[in-house]
């Protein structure tokens, strides 16, 4: 887990799909952050405002653990989102450049298939990144409650859906490592 970062994608709809897109750091640009013990440095184009205080993140419920941290869903001025906290105790200079890589790109990407960043907080103890929440389950799941599967309108649909999205994280030189059923997400709608 601490070798790789995670962007989210989305998958434009007819049934809203994302993807959880495994990133390996090795292979992104350096940034040339300096990190310190007591914060994570992120440059900024002082246009985007996307730091968080960690006092408007309301937590629901925990969603998934990895060795570095927790996934929550929890609201952020009252609209539904997902919460990615680094645990403290994994926390290394490593574990720091991947968070600040990870902040960097999701900052930077913005486009109809790419699921919303709403910020991050980069203030040890704090680490978090809060992104768009999607309700749905994964593609996965939806396969194994269908017994019949997915019509071919749809499976196109799909494979449009997921070729533009990675069409664009290519285009800005981002390499998706883990493109799996498990990994697209869809919002309440299906």
């Amino acid at each position: 887990c601490i070798d790789y970062l995670i962007v989210s994608i989305a998958l434009q709809k007819l049934s809203s799909v994302r993807s959880h897109a495994i990133i390996h750091v090795r292979e992104l640009e350096k940034s040339g952050n300096k990190l310190n013990s007591s914060h994570v440095n992120m440059p900024g184009s002082g246009n985007d405002v996307w730091e968080i205080d960690t006092s408007l993140l309301k937590y629901e419920s925990k969603l998934a653990s990895c060795s570095y941290g927790d996934l929550y869903k929890g609201t952020f001025y009252g609209q539904d989102v997902a919460i990615k906290v680094l645990r403290m105790e994994h926390l290394n200079e490593n574990l720091r450049r991947e968070f600040t890589q990870e902040v960097n790109i999701m900052r930077k990407i913005q486009h109809k298939n790419v699921v919303q960043f709403f910020g991050a907080c980069t203030t040890p103890p704090n680490l978090c990144i809060v992104t768009e929440f999607m309700s749905g389950g994964s593609i996965y799941d939806l396969l194994h409650k269908q017994k019949s599967g997915f019509k071919l309108p749809l499976l196109l649909k799909l494979a449009i859906d997921v070729s533009e999205g990675m069409s664009y994280l290519h285009q800005n030189g981002i390499m998706h490592r883990d493109l799996k059923a498990a990994n697209l997400l869809m919002d309440e709608n299906g």
